[in-house]
């Protein structure tokens, strides 16, 4: 790595005098006086290097790198560069990104320095509704390892699961009948909702004002999802009180997320 230039530098000049004599030279109860033979005016130039210190070693982070070498003249200097590496997030799900080497623990802190050249390899952590859709930013950031031989801007972009909301079982009429839901909020609110046609509408319900796809709106039920992501309502079809066929949706009232339209065909018992 090359050697690079000290932030800031200061020069103290102070006098340098040499005395010659011996305290022989002075009698008993005379005080001694040595004579001076020269005097002569030093230079000294101290030159900082990142952290603002002329000497000693760098606190872990501070620098980017924890190399400390003196220069041709003996001043401190530190013989790496700094290069900043940044984490920004993009889509509409959640999650964490790190870093192998100490830097980067996102969302709380998306900006690290590190020495020129250093490879950082950064692994992305969906929350329990999201999953990861992979890196953009810089090219180099593509598979997650970056070489850092510049600044860089890495993007992670985190999508929400899909919710999949599984037919009735088993679509009998005069009988109880169950439908459940994968990839729900663990512990929270999940709407089941059914219509006689397919058709886009617009609702008001829990989570605020959302687009459906099936009309006219009809609250099934509403449940929690277990902590498995799992929600199951069970429920009965009265004879007579249906119309084939039945188009069920499923509403996750934490994320507003709706899930596809299920067609279910009611058979008689």
């Amino acid at each position: 790595m090359d050697a690079v230039e000290p932030i800031s530098c200061e020069t103290f000049s102070f006098d340098l005098r040499m005395y010659s004599g011996s305290f022989l030279d002075a009698g008993i109860g005379e005080d001694f006086i040595p004579s001076q033979i020269q005097i002569s005016t030093v230079n000294l130039e101290v030159c900082t290097d990142c952290d603002g210190l002329p000497f000693g070693l760098n606190k872990t982070g501070e620098c980017g790198c924890g190399v400390e070498d003196l220069d041709a003249n003996g001043n401190g200097i530190i013989d790496c560069k700094e290069v900043g590496l940044a984490v920004t997030f993009a889509g509409d799900g959640g999650g964490m990104v790190s870093s192998d080497l100490p830097g980067i623990d996102c969302p709380e802190a998306c900006n690290g320095l590190y020495e020129k050249g250093a490879v950082v390899t950064l692994s992305a952590m969906p929350d329990e509704v999201s999953q990861f859709a992979g890196w953009t930013g810089d090219p180099d950031c593509e598979d997650g390892v970056i070489t850092l031989d510049t600044d860089k801007t890495c993007e992670a972009t985190f999508t929400l699961l899909p919710l999949i909301l599984n037919p009735i079982f088993p679509a009998v009429a005069s009988n109880i009948n169950s439908m459940n839901l994968e990839n729900a909020s663990p512990n929270n609110k999940v709407a089941f909702i059914r219509g006689y046609r397919m058709k886009a509408s617009t609702v008001t319900i829990g989570c605020g004002t959302i687009d459906i796809g099936i009309s006219p709106f009809q609250l099934l039920g509403v449940i929690n999802a277990g902590s498995d992501q799992v929600a199951e309502l069970q429920f009965h079809i009265a004879l007579g009180s249906y119309q084939n066929p039945m188009y069920t949706q499923a509403v996750d009232l934490k994320t507003c997320r709706v899930s596809d339209v299920v067609t279910n065909i009611i058979l008689n018992d």
